[in-house]
């Protein structure tokens, strides 16, 4: 009965995980990390200007950087958020294995505290 409870709670815990995983698209972010921002680039047209090259490599470059920066933000995030969930789901999980114990040792407390 307990062990269904607790294969349950890994379970969910598991579950949790994947959907951070998942929500914040880690292996789209980390496949694309160098990719520009939202696919903004410039193009350039028919001939060589020199000037029309260097503004569309700076601006290529910047939009690189940016959404290098970006995505590399929402991978940090989606670490702080797996972090939080792999700590916060130890806690409650030690929580829920020790609740049998203490749970009683709360009420014989209670009832002691009551009486004298």
């Amino acid at each position: 009965m307990y062990g269904e409870g607790t294969e349950e709670f890994l379970k969910a815990w598991r579950n949790v995980h994947w959907f951070f995983y998942h929500f914040f698209s880690v292996p789209l972010m980390a496949r694309t990390l160098f990719q520009p921002l939202k696919r903004l680039k410039e193009k350039s047209g028919r001939g060589f200007d020199p000037e029309k090259f260097f503004e569309n490599l700076a601006i290529n470059t910047l939009m690189r950087f940016v959404g290098f920066l970006i995505r590399l933000m929402f991978i940090a995030v989606a670490g702080v958020a797996e972090a939080a969930v792999l700590i916060l789901g130890l806690i409650f999980f030690i929580l829920f294995l020790t609740a049998p114990i203490f749970i009683p040792a709360a009420v014989a407390g209670g009832l002691t505290m009551l009486f004298l």
